[in-house]
């Protein structure tokens, strides 16, 4: 993942790449269908069981400009589950996807989970921190529905076939379903980062200074580094993640600057001269082989 990158590391969700889960519909079945099967794979006791109460969803609140009105249908199906103070209307920032300036696109209607103690919700009601950016309250999943396409003179043309694609992340989730407050907590990245953290010489999350996940305005060089170094290996097995000359600045600069750089600096030696990491077996970085 390119963009964004200038957040990895400094806050709680952000990730140089991750996997996206989800399902895809060519005609077969609309929204109806997709939000239905939404909310049941999120809340129902066979599967994740997601608090309830803790969920919000946001729907198309229309675009006069575009001529395209509001999305009507997928607000009449969220009622049959959620509350209506739980519909949040977004506008075409947030919930109209684009994939680029011409092709398939379509409104969207997200689905976002409140992480926060029971202390915080009740100071500040949750959907008022829906798509601001809360590390708290994030999106876990999108259902994107394609109704059109866009054409190089930016008008909109129906698609004679509507179609289905969802993404949810699955980074967001695993922090949602183990009850954490940052996705780099998870068991997902702990094995790597502490791993790393042992190799630097750097305990992780011993303090404010040294814990992303409770730093608002910035991360001390020496975890950011390590939050840095742990995407980078976050990859299926026998694979090699390239870094762009910008990824490889960053990485370099978290390493090589601030007071914990004699920390980190031993650990920059495992790190391959031509800028890759190669993981071995499962999800494992290649670590061992320099203890």
């Amino acid at each position: 993942k390119h963009n964004d990158l200038e957040e990895v590391g400094v806050d709680t969700y952000h990730h140089t790449m991750f996997e996206m889960l989800g399902n895809w519909s060519f005609g077969d079945y609309f929204k109806k269908e997709a939000i239905e099967w939404s909310w049941e794979l999120l809340t129902s006791e066979k599967w994740y069981s997601i608090d309830k109460s803790r969920l919000y969803v946001t729907v198309f609140e229309g675009d006069e400009k575009e001529k395209l009105a509001f999305d009507s249908e997928s607000y009449n199906e969220w009622k049959k589950y959620i509350s209506e103070e739980r519909i949040l209307k977004g506008n075409k920032k947030d919930n109209f996807w684009e994939m680029g300036d011409t092709g398939p696109c379509g409104p969207c209607s997200e689905m976002h989970v409140d992480l926060r103690s029971e202390e915080e919700r009740k100071k500040v009601d949750g959907k008022n921190l829906v798509n601001t950016c809360h590390p708290q309250v994030i999106e876990i999943w999108n259902d994107v529905f394609i109704e059109f396409e866009r054409k190089a003179d930016g008008s909109l043309i129906p698609l004679t076939k509507k179609h289905v694609d969802t993404g949810m992340g699955f980074e967001r989730l695993t922090m949602a379903l183990q009850g954490k407050s940052s996705s780099y907590d998870t068991d997902i990245f702990q094995p790597l980062i502490q791993t790393v953290a042992k190799r630097a010489n750097v305990k992780y999350g011993e303090n404010e200074k040294t814990d992303i996940a409770l730093i608002l305005g910035g991360a001390s060089t020496s975890t950011r580094a390590i939050h840095l170094i742990n995407n980078i290996a976050e990859m299926r097995k026998d694979c090699v993640v390239v870094l762009s000359p910008l990824q490889t600045d960053v990485v370099n600069n978290s390493l090589y600057s601030g007071s914990e750089v004699d920390d980190i600096v031993t650990f920059r030696q495992t790190l391959p001269s031509t800028s890759y990491a190669v993981l071995d077996s499962g999800w494992k970085y290649q670590y061992d082989k320099y203890n």
